[in-house]
Formats: structure tokens, C-alpha cells, sequence
């Protein structure tokens, strides 16, 4: 896969998990509860504090998480193909990207 092609696709999931997170945003609301009746702004306007929490963990790891998994598959992809491209596997046990034979692993890495 061609380098800039990596970029493209992580640019529109990185954008699209910023998107989705913005959208669902206000659909993060916890019920107020006031067992103590202590009375101030959060008490008048029936305002939960852990939205703003959750809320902003959300906005900030989501994108990171998305951002994350995609450099782990595109780390994978290089790994799988670099090791199919060295002579580490004989001509033999060579395999295609995204089919890989367990056996030919355990050859690689355990010489059985």
C-alpha cells in the first residue's frame, strides 16, 4: 500500500471519529441526582458534572484509540509484508498479505 494512500485512509477515520464524538456529544447526558439536596447551579439547572467528564474523555481518547489501531494494522501490513519479502521465509512458505498460514508463523519463528 502506497504511503500515501495510509495517510488518506487515517486522515478520513481520524476526522470521522472527530465527527462521530461531536455528534454524539450532547447525547451524553447522566441523570442529576441530589441525595444531600445541597443547593447550588448544578442543583438549579438538574446538571450531572460528569457529563462534562465523560464527555471530554470521550472526545480525546475515541480519535486517539481510532488513530492507535490504525498505525497497529498499518504496522502489521509492513510487518507481514516485510517478512514475506526477506528471505527469512523460504520461497516455499512465502505468502500473500492478509493470508497467512499459521504453519508457515511457527516454521518462521520456532524452526520446526
Amino acid at each position: 500500500m502506497k504511503n500515501y494512500t495510509k495517510v488518506f485512509i487515517s486522515f478520513i477515520l481520524i476526522i470521522s471519529s472527530i465527527l462521530f464524538v461531536t455528534f454524539i456529544w450532547d447525547k451524553i447526558c447522566f441523570s442529576y441526582k441530589n441525595p444531600l439536596e445541597i443547593i447550588g447551579e448544578y442543583s438549579k439547572q438538574s446538571y450531572n458534572p460528569i457529563n462534562d467528564a465523560v464527555r471530554y474523555l470521550l472526545f480525546i481518547f475515541f480519535p486517539l484509540l481510532i488513530a492507535g489501531s490504525i498505525g497497529m494494522v498499518f504496522s502489521f501490513i509492513f510487518f507481514v509484508s516485510f517478512l514475506s519479502k526477506t528471505c527469512i521465509f523460504p520461497k516455499k512458505y512465502q505468502v500473500e498479505l492478509f493470508q497467512i498460514d499459521p504453519n508457515c508463523l511457527r516454521k518462521c519463528f520456532f524452526y520446526h
